[in-house]
Order: structure tokens, then C-alpha cells, then sequence
């Protein structure tokens, strides 16, 4: 049998800041960066490959054979994606300006979410003798280069595809060193969507009537706005606002004040922004001394989430799953089917959610988590241990297996071609 060798990803996103090392470093620590390589007018600094290996996550190995092995593989990627690129340039292949910004941008929002701000992200540049203009230049050309390489591929490459034979062909060649399909998971799913405005007033509405009888059975006012309230500016103190001229008070709270005797409370009040009870601490005069419970009005995505998080707590305590889909879900797909979303991967899910399903096992409800279109509630419904991929009942899987292995084995002959109508010089021997 022949071993199955899959190819590394031609692309990758060079997005560390971290100062050069190892192949750039002595062993006395300085830094020693040379040219490693030429492709046609272009030389592959010993940098460059610091900073894929890098970006990758890899860290080198200590043994000197497996090092330059390592650097090698990667100095091999690099000059592949710089025959690709020249060829590109020379077939002047085109990019859509708009698709290179917006993918400028969307890398450009993830770096500042990771560096925390603009301005770290800048000092961060400055530290390593970029200002933060040079480098927005030098992203939007790496994101173009890898839009233009992709352009090309796909040019030349064509359509791929491969034909029930050439998958057994691709089956029988690799099958001793296919990876194991790992455990599959069949997935149930309820789907809540983002709230409209009446439903997050009444989710506000509830909580405070909720708190408004517990005040109304005798609990105190200071424990109720410590362990309730919204307002996270006065909860602490039992809900106190301070001293106002009854003129400055809202007119919606206004005549509800009026009405209040000292030390008394009011029903719940809508504001702006949730639903207020009030209660009268003091008065003199035409001031009153007012201390209140706040509660917000949730968001459309906050509230979904509040109402995933009962449905939750009801599939835990014994509602059947699929009752609450129907009652629920707002997904008519899976819906249609008791929720029956299929089968998935283990490696698609959290860790975390792993631990919870391992404890459990099948009929596990997972914790609602937050989707691009709402909230969603999933249950296990089977699990499907790991086991070796065959031809009968993973046709599908294999199939994308042996696209891909077409793909690469394509790709392969059009790298080398452009290596031999190419200048390719290696420098460094021991790469």
C-alpha cells in the first residue's frame, strides 16, 4: 500500500508581530538575518520562514536534522506560493478591489479585537519598526497576493472532479493510512431567534412584577434592589438615587410619587429604557428622598437568550426535546424533521461540551450557545463511535478525500511546471 502524504496548505496568514528567531538567530542571540533563497527577482529571507513557522504554531525542534527538515518543508511551501504569485502577476490575473477590502477589513477588525484597541496594536508595530500606516499597506497587499494566487489555482485547476472508480482507486492506494473517522455525533436542534421589541418589554415587565410581589410578601426593598436590580450604579447601596425637587423628577414617575407615602413603593413604572419601583425614603417639602429596583429592557439577542436558557432548563427536567421544538424552534428546516439537524463531527464542538457529553452521553441537552442567527439549544441524540472509513458506508467522505487528493496531484504538476521555466536558487544548503 502506498502511504498517503497530504499536502500543507498552501496559504497562511502571517499575523505574528513577534521578533524573528531560530533559523534568523546565532547561538549568541543575535540576529542574523540572510537570504535563504531566489525566485526569479524575489529572495526568501531567513526571516520569512521564521515567521510561517511561527504563525503556524510550531515550535522548532531541538534536533538539528529535524530543524532544517522542518525549515526545508517551509522554505519549499514559500517558493511554491511565489512561483504561484509571479505566474499571476505574469498572466496579469485580476482581484476584485472590493473582495480585497473586504477581507481587509474583516482581518483588520480580528487583529484590533485581539491586540485590544488601535492603539496597541500600533504600539505594538512601533516596537518592531512599522508604523501602524506602513503595515495597513503591507496587509492589504499580502491579502491581494493571496487573492491573486488563489485566482490562479482555481484557473487552472478547473473544475475538479472525481468519479465513483476513482474514489475506490484513491480507497484502495490509501486506505491503511486514511485517519480513523472520528466519534460522530447526531445533533437535535431548537432554534431561538432574536426577540422583537414587545418581548423584550415583556421579559422587563415580568421581572419587576416578579420583584414587586416579592416586596408585596414582606421582603425588604434594600434586599430586593441588591440582588435584582439593573441599575448597577445604586444596587449596592439598596437601590438609592438620592434628593429631588418633585419639578425634576420624570412626569411617567411624577404622579406615581405624589401617591406614595414614606416608605412605601410603587407598582412598576415603564421608563425609556425598562421598568422602574419606586419607593419614597423621605420627603419635605417639595423634595422627596427616592430610592428604586431597575429593570432593563433585554436586547432582541439578550432576551433569545433568556428564553433558550428556559427551554434549556425544561429539556433538562424532563420535556420531551421534541415537544419543545415544535413549541419553540424557530429553524422550519430542522423543525419539520423533530429537530433532526444530522450528523457531526466530534472536532466540531468545544471541549467543554465534549466534557459534558462524555459525563452523560447520549440524550445530553448542551447549554444554549449564541449562533449567527439567534441562540441555539442542541441534544445528542446518538453517538457513533470512532472507526475505520470503508467504502460502504462513508462514500461521501471518501469522495472528498479523493477531490482533494485530484486537486493536489494537479496542483503538484503545475508547481512543477513553473519550477522548470522558473529561476529557483536555493542559498542555503543545509535547506
Amino acid at each position: 500500500m502506498r502511504k498517503l502524504v497530504f499536502t500543507v496548505a498552501l496559504f497562511l496568514v502571517f499575523s505574528s508581530l513577534i521578533s524573528a528567531r531560530w533559523l534568523s538567530y546565532r547561538d549568541d542571540g543575535t540576529v542574523d538575518i540572510t537570504i535563504v533563497a531566489v525566485v526569479e527577482q524575489k529572495p526568501i529571507l531567513s526571516s520569512e520562514l521564521d515567521q510561517v513557522v511561527m504563525s503556524s504554531g510550531i515550535t522548532p525542534p531541538e534536533d538539528s536534522v529535524e530543524f532544517f527538515k522542518l525549515y526545508a518543508q517551509v522554505l519549499s511551501q514559500i517558493i511554491n506560493e511565489q512561483l504561484i504569485l509571479e505566474a499571476a502577476r505574469a498572466e496579469s490575473v485580476q482581484v476584485d478591489d472590493e473582495l480585497v477590502e473586504a477581507e481587509f477589513n474583516a482581518r483588520w477588525d480580528s487583529l484590533i479585537n485581539r491586540f485590544g484597541g488601535e492603539k496597541v496594536l500600533a504600539e505594538s508595530l512601533k516596537a518592531e519598526g512599522m508604523n501602524i500606516n506602513q503595515f495597513r499597506v503591507q496587509l492589504r497587499q499580502q491579502i491581494k497576493d493571496g487573492l491573486m494566487k488563489q485566482a490562479y489555482i482555481q484557473k487552472h485547476l478547473g473544475f475538479v472532479e472525481v468519479s465513483d472508480d476513482e474514489v475506490k482507486e484513491f480507497y484502495e492506494l490509501y486506505k491503511d493510512s486514511l485517519p480513523p473517522l472520528p466519534r460522530q455525533l447526531f445533533i437535535q436542534a431548537i432554534l431561538i431567534p432574536p426577540q422583537d421589541d414587545s418581548v423584550c418589554w415583556k421579559l422587563a415587565r415580568n421581572d419587576a412584577y416578579k420583584a414587586y410581589e416579592l416586596l408585596k410578601h414582606g421582603k425588604p426593598f434594600k434586599a430586593v434592589a441588591e440582588s435584582l436590580s439593573d441599575d448597577l450604579n445604586t444596587r449596592e447601596s439598596g437601590g438609592y438615587l438620592g434628593k429631588f425637587a418633585l419639578e425634576d423628577i420624570p412626569k411617567a414617575f411624577r404622579a406615581a410619587v405624589l401617591k406614595l407615602g414614606v416608605g412605601s413603593f410603587s407598582k412598576p413604572l415603564r421608563g425609556d429604557r425598562g421598568y422602574h419601583i419606586v419607593r419614597v425614603l423621605s420627603r419635605r417639602g417639595k423634595k422627596v428622598e427616592l430610592a428604586h429596583i431597575f429593570f432593563e429592557r433585554p436586547s432582541p439577542e439578550a432576551a433569545a437568550m433568556r428564553i433558550a436558557m428556559a427551554v434549556y432548563d425544561s429539556a433538562r427536567s424532563g420535556v420531551e426535546f421534541t415537544e419543545l421544538v415544535k413549541k419553540y424552534s424557530a429553524d422550519s428546516a430542522s423543525a419539520a424533521k423533530n429537530g433532526d439537524v444530522g450528523w457531526i463531527s466530534e472536532e466540531a464542538l468545544p471541549k467543554e461540551m465534549l466534557a459534558i457529553i462524555d459525563s452523560v452521553g447520549e440524550g445530553t441537552v448542551l447549554p444554549p450557545v449564541p449562533e449567527r442567527n439567534g441562540v441555539a439549544i442542541y441534544r445528542i441524540k446518538t453517538i457513533s463511535p470512532p472507526r475505520k472509513l470503508s467504502l460502504e458506508t462513508d462514500l461521501d467522505i471518501l469522495r472528498r478525500f479523493a477531490n482533494q487528493w485530484k486537486m493536489n496531484t494537479r496542483l503538484e504538476a503545475i508547481i512543477d511546471e513553473l519550477n522548470e521555466q522558473s529561476y529557483v536558487y536555493i542559498h542555503d544548503k543545509r535547506l
